[in-house]
């Protein structure tokens, strides 16, 4: 008996106590790094998401702009190509809306990814040649611009449609390659009827 007393007075870890501790501290380490790594992938599909959406909504803020600026009236709408890859905008910068041989063009050109943006450019004739022509972004998935008008309110609406994706080579994907869609309703302010 005084033998096995000896053996519990002795202080220590037996080996299959420190085995539980290794397994549990195993256990719990692998939840730790796969939180950790599910975070920084939430993070990563975040910030893509993101400056996706700010980026869109830059360009469709240039776009809403330049629509909002067009002068024109009921036969003349100053307003060219509504379709789903190209419009163009008259513009007065002169100051002389009754004159619209002074004015000048904004358009806006779609051409496969890229959105391109030909100021001054005379209406009709697209200055865009992509990637190498000025263009406003690249990540473009559609885009739809309609003139409508409503004749009882005795005005002109130009409908906008853009969609980007954050890699147009690749297909759709929630968290790895996320896409922003945003619509627009512009009034433009220079028109009379």
């Amino acid at each position: 008996m005084q033998f096995f007393y000896k053996i519990k007075q002795k202080k220590g870890l037996t080996l299959t106590e420190l085995l539980v501790s290794t397994v549990l501290v195993g256990i719990v380490l692998i939840g730790v790094v796969s939180f950790n790594f599910a975070i920084s992938q939430i993070e990563r599909s975040s910030s893509k998401a993101t400056i996706l959406a700010l980026e869109t909504a830059a360009v469709m803020s240039q776009i809403v702009k330049d629509a909002s600026l067009a002068v024109g009236f009921s036969a003349d709408p100053g307003i060219i190509n509504p379709n789903s890859t190209e419009i163009g905008f008259r513009q007065d910068v002169n100051g002389t809306p009754e004159n619209y041989a002074d004015d000048q063009w904004i358009s806006y050109t779609r051409y496969d990814k890229y959105l391109g943006i030909c100021p001054e450019a005379p209406p009709v004739v697209s200055c865009f040649t992509p990637p190498v022509g000025p263009y406003i972004s690249n990540k473009i998935f559609a885009v739809s611009f309609s003139l409508e008008q409503d004749k009882v309110a005795k005005t002109f609406y130009i409908d906008i449609s853009l969609a980007t994706i954050y890699d147009p080579a690749k297909a759709y994907d929630p968290i790895t390659n996320p896409s922003v869609k945003m619509d627009a309703r512009v009034s433009p302010k220079g028109h009379g009827w």
